[in-house]
């Protein structure tokens, strides 16, 4: 059974579609399986590509959005005082009011929890590689400086690759890379060309080159971007 988004989820979109009308996704539905790859750009990847994909598609996002509190501490330690340099005492009011929504959305939109930098992360790759085994899709925002303003992508962290390690594994196949860039002159989302592994190379000596060339095909389509909105 295809899986769906919740109630909270699909009001969000048709609000979005008010806030930011005449948006569009370029992206042809995929006839296998997918993992797409955005820029974060400062939540106008996650937030464009959620609000606007014409289909069902599962976000990794930090698993700490997950539970209130967790969220709550996120916002009221770092996000809203770190980042944003706000004064403790509102930081930890804005959190208060919006850590429980962020929270209850993150699972109506059927995200699936990141746990970077622990064992538990093992259990984002399960759920993942089950996704896709399903026939579903992913989209991933591996930006390091993940509030950077300018268009393209910079370094990322490159920990996601490893599901092609893990599908090829149990399904005999190389997973299928897809870029995306979201054009916010234009008000469209496209796609690059597929990136896959190569199947007589190890893993580890190609995940360099496609590393690089989900990063240039990015880069290329801000570029291009660019050039066509002036």
């Amino acid at each position: 059974m295809a899986r769906k988004y919740g109630k909270l989820c699909t009001a969000a979109q048709a609000g979005m579609k008010v806030l930011r009308p005449g948006w569009k996704v370029e992206v042809v539905p995929p006839d296998e399986p997918t993992v797409y790859i955005c820029s974060h750009h400062n939540m106008q990847g996650p937030i464009t590509t959620v609000a606007f994909f014409p289909f069902h598609i599962r976000a990794w996002v930090l698993h700490v959005f997950f539970d209130r509190d967790a969220c709550y501490r996120q916002y009221a330690d770092y996000t809203f005082t770190a980042r944003f340099g706000m004064p403790k005492w509102l930081g930890s009011a804005l959190a208060k009011i919006v850590s429980g929504a962020v929270s209850t959305l993150m699972h109506s939109i059927d995200a699936i929890p990141v746990y970077r930098g622990t064992s538990k992360i093992m259990a984002t790759f399960r759920e993942s590689l089950d996704t896709l085994k399903e026939g579903e899709n992913i989209i991933i925002f591996p930006d390091i400086a993940y509030s950077e303003e300018e268009a393209g992508i910079g370094s990322i962290y490159e920990g996601f690759l490893m599901l092609e390690k893990n599908w090829r594994r149990t399904q005999g196949t190389n997973l299928r890379f897809v870029p995306l860039y979201v054009d916010e002159s234009r008000k469209v989302v496209v796609e690059g060309a597929e990136i896959r592994f190569d199947p007589d190379k190890a893993f580890k000596d190609d995940m360099p080159r496609v590393s690089a060339a989900i990063r240039d095909s990015i880069n290329q389509m801000a570029e291009q971007a660019q050039k066509t909105s002036k």
